[in-house]
């Protein structure tokens, strides 16, 4: 494990208040563990967590480029025109 971060630094990265770091920690939404009297998160848990936050917003924008909910569907890029003579 490289090392550790206070909620205070997790909020700065995420730009939002160090409550709702807390808040998302309580949540179970973000990994944090006690060290002595204090809350940290290790970097290599957060490292993970944004790369799977980062996934799901790209996947998100993903589908509604295509305007469905699994994607395009057809292996091509979102609003890419098909080649001619191919159905929808």
């Amino acid at each position: 494990m490289s090392g550790w971060l206070k909620p205070s630094q997790v909020a700065g990265q995420l730009g939002v208040h160090k409550s709702r770091v807390y808040q998302l920690i309580r949540d179970g939404i973000l990994p944090a563990v006690r060290v002595g009297g204090a809350i940290r998160i290790p970097t290599d848990a957060w490292n993970i967590w944004m790369r799977q936050q980062a996934e799901a917003a790209l996947a998100a924008i993903a589908d509604s480029a295509c305007g469905t909910s699994t994607g395009c569907g057809d292996g091509q890029a979102p609003n890419e025109p098909h080649a001619e003579g191919e159905d929808d």
